[in-house]
């Protein structure tokens, strides 16, 4: 059973096609159109809310070395690249570690949402 089938995905008119066509030259073209489904909201599970999303996939991305400010203002100063672990470092790291914000989040009163504060 897939995804879809299983919360009585639907797909949205209009959605999901290549979008092909041919121009004024005669010459065929794609307007890709992103596939997008309804679904039943009452099938997620109840315990949804506490689930912690893993994402599986990535490609690997480079960590940099914590660093005081006193630290990056030489190193810009030297004109030196930042520094980064390596792979088995920043494997060793809690992923709690990789998500940590650079400052504490604030909301925009206009549009609601979050960003860093600088």
């Amino acid at each position: 059973m897939t995804f879809c089938s299983h919360f009585g995905g639907q797909l949205v008119e209009g959605s999901g096609t290549s979008g092909l066509y041919k121009d004024d030259q005669g010459k065929w073209l794609t307007d890709p159109k992103m596939s997008m489904y309804t679904l039943d909201l009452s099938k997620l599970p109840e315990q949804l809310l506490e689930a912690r999303f893993i994402e599986v996939g990535r490609p690997l991305v480079k960590v940099n070395k914590a660093e005081t400010q006193q630290q990056k203002n030489r190193r810009k100063t030297q004109k030196l690249a930042k520094p980064f672990l390596n792979h088995e470092e920043a494997t060793d790291l809690n992923e709690d570690a990789l998500r940590a914000s650079h400052g504490p989040l604030r909301c925009h009163p206009i549009v609601g949402k979050a960003y860093p504060q600088s």
